[in-house]
């Protein structure tokens, strides 16, 4: 894929390294009720504990025939830094009154030991060392570029890739021969060529990792044997670095990272299904936000459960046979944090995990995650350019849509990981604010892709095709602004398509979180069958020739809405409102939640055992056809409309 890495964009290459999953199960204390050991047993199947400290190096390193300075970040009017330190200061701020730039490591070693601890609530700490000459210049490798070059095609394309091995070895040897130690007690080192153009690196990837390569020096003693990434940028370390940190970890049963995700990384199923700002395994050239700390996305709520870092007593997990216990009684905290003994016991849960089909294939779920985020920690991301001067970070509930595909153990593959948004872009607007001319495809068919989705939500994602050996967007997707569309005037962005006044918009938007609060005179409090995007499951995968459509779950996620120092919702099972499609059947305990339509043509059956719960003042209306078996159905709730209308009832 034809990229441009400029500063603080997080691009990573396509490498899909196996994930895992291994079982950890924890006794329930004998205080615990029959429900809450069967909803802690239910969170814990599928995780692993990746916790300790790691001591790491990061090499920045040069040629003798190039630049040999030690890197500095410097202000630039095109592309201006992106980022901003704890305290809120951005860091453009900073450095215009510091002389227009910032050491490379006095901005990315704060930020690479603070993402790992904050992620993981202290459980998990990496320390790392940005190791420097004596000189306080980069250590450069024996040969010249210009050798390396001369050993190859002459073309320079692929110089490091090819020889990245040979290159480190010469530098490990100058790093022991001034520090006899410095090896001692690493588990990973993180390769940097700084100041090389993309096709000197490599003319398809940013960067790679290697799980064990053995640096020796010229006389043939190891210095070091283990993993090992190489990239071109030091903000690719923390991506990368997910790849290889249950390796690194010593995490058991084989899980050894987390795989890409992108516009060209499909999991298997429909098209790329997340905005890039939730997701530091999103892999393609990005944008953060100006405001985002230190320039990285969070790691999502999916990977920090099965890292352990989220533990299963703060999962609040509803099924059908338990949502009534809960009504009510939920308390989200904000997702960021661990929760204390004192809030545990008042209740409290960092995620809300509503279960749509257990065990569908082999141990395999299907689930809703439902997290609160309040703009702290790595979530301050989630803000773009022409929102953020008068609504600041954006906050709510966010709803993630999770389909188990792996069991995460030595595997290429993902899970479907689907981000609902709240208002799916462009669903209230009719096209996008401020609006770029771009030619979108707000009315494409529910069929599309080869995924029988019946969702809306696919109007904040998007889609990369390959074409000729260019990779170019045939969805483009329609998230939040960011400030480099405005610095740059049109002049300096290269992706498809040509015209460089295109940005692909993939910052968060207020118009992702769910709550009671209003955006743009609309109020997006609940998730349900008849609400876009909706609660139906996923439907047939794509290029497998299945042709099941997605089903109603009648999941209902409702009442979301702010409460003292947390969010609440209400979730339903057998939840009916909107519109009947088709055929359908009513059985169980019904709650019909807002008016339900039986359209002409449809039919609804509704089963002899079947008992009903009007909520909102609700009611049934009738075209089509209404048929009974039972006696439980209270006719002053069914409307029946116009003389075509087949009533099929015993009452």
């Amino acid at each position: 894929m034809n990229r441009h890495i400029f500063p603080f964009v997080l691009f990573f290459l396509v490498i899909l390294f196996g994930v895992s999953e291994t079982l950890s199960q924890t006794s329930s204390s004998a205080k615990k009720s029959k429900l809450e050991k069967q909803q802690q047993q239910k969170t814990n199947e599928k995780t692993v504990s990746i916790t300790g400290n790691s001591k790491e190096l990061v090499i920045i390193m040069g040629f003798p025939d190039r630049d040999t300075s030690y890197p500095v970040i410097k202000s630039n009017d095109k592309f201006p830094p992106l980022g901003a330190f704890p305290d809120g200061t951005l860091l453009s701020d900073y450095m215009a009154s510091h002389g227009g730039s910032i050491a490379i490591d006095k901005w990315y070693k704060p930020a690479l030991n603070h993402f790992y601890s904050s992620h993981s609530g202290g459980k998990y700490n990496v320390e790392f060392d940005f190791i420097k000459a004596p000189s306080g210049r980069m250590y450069l490798t024996k040969d010249s570029l210009s050798k390396w070059i001369g050993k190859g095609s002459n073309s320079g394309n692929d110089v490091i890739w090819n020889n990245w091995h040979q290159m480190v070895s010469q530098v490990a040897e100058k790093v022991y021969n001034d520090n006899k130690n410095a090896f001692s007690e690493v588990k990973a080192i993180h390769f940097v060529f700084s100041g090389m153009n993309k096709n000197e690196f490599n003319t398809q990837h940013g960067g790679t990792v290697e799980w064990d390569t053995e640096i020796k020096g010229s006389s043939g003693k190891t210095y070091y044997k283990g993993p090992v990434s190489i990239q071109r940028e030091v903000n690719a370390i923390a991506h990368e670095r997910m790849h290889i940190i249950g390796r690194l970890a010593g995490a058991p049963k084989g899980f050894n990272g987390f795989p890409d995700r992108g516009f060209d990384v499909i999991s298997g199923e429909d098209h790329t299904n997340l905005l890039y700002g939730y997701d530091m395994m999103y892999h393609n050239a990005a944008i953060v936000s100006e405001h985002s700390l230190y320039g990285y996305p969070p790691i999502i709520s999916h990977d920090l459960i099965f890292l352990g870092w989220i533990k299963p007593e703060e999962i609040l997990t509803v099924t059908k046979k338990n949502f009534k216990s809960y009504i009510g009684k939920v308390k989200l905290a904000d997702v960021n944090y661990p929760l204390s003994e004192k809030q545990l016991k008042q209740g409290y849960k960092r995620i809300l995990k509503v279960m749509i089909k257990e065990n569908y294939s082999d141990n395999l779920d299907e689930y809703f995650l439902v997290e609160f985020h309040n703009a702290t920690e790595f979530d301050k991301n989630f803000s773009n350019y022409d929102e953020f001067p008068l609504f600041g970070y954006n906050k709510g509930i966010l709803i993630w849509h999770i389909k188990e595909k792996t069991k995460l153990i030595n595997t290429f593959a993902d899970n479907i990981i689907d981000l609902l948004t709240a208002v799916p872009y462009n669903g209230y607007y009719g096209s996008p604010i401020p609006n770029d001319n771009y030619p979108r495809d707000y009315k494409r068919p529910k069929m599309w892709n080869g995924n029988f989705s019946g969702e809306y939500d696919y109007l904040d994602d998007g889609k990369m095709e390959n074409r000729g050996g260019a990779w170019v967007f045939t969805y483009l997707p329609d998230g939040g602004r960011s400030n480099w569309e405005i610095t740059t005037k049109g002049l300096d962005w290269t992706w498809y398509p040509q015209d460089k006044k295109r940005f692909p918009r993939l910052l968060s938007l207020r118009s992702d979180f769910f709550s009671e609060l209003q955006v743009k005179g609309h109020i997006k409090d609940k998730l349900t069958d008849a609400t876009h995007p909706s609660s139906c499951s996923w439907g047939g995968e794509y290029g497998s020739g299945r042709t099941e459509k997605s089903e109603k779950t009648h999941i209902a996620i409702t009442s979301i809405r702010h409460e003292k120092d947390y969010m609440t919702a209400n979730v339903y099972f057998n939840y009916w409102e909107g519109e009947v499609e088709d055929k359908a059947e009513m059985d169980g305990n019904v709650i019909i939640g807002n008016d339900l339509k039986v359209p002409l043509g449809a039919t609804l059956t509704v089963k002899k055992a079947a008992k009903f719960k009007f909520l909102n003042k609700s009611k049934i209306f009738v075209e089509g056809n209404f048929v009974s078996e039972g006696k439980n159905i209270p006719k002053k709730n069914i409307v029946f409309r116009k003389s075509r209308t087949t009533e099929k009832s015993s009452f």
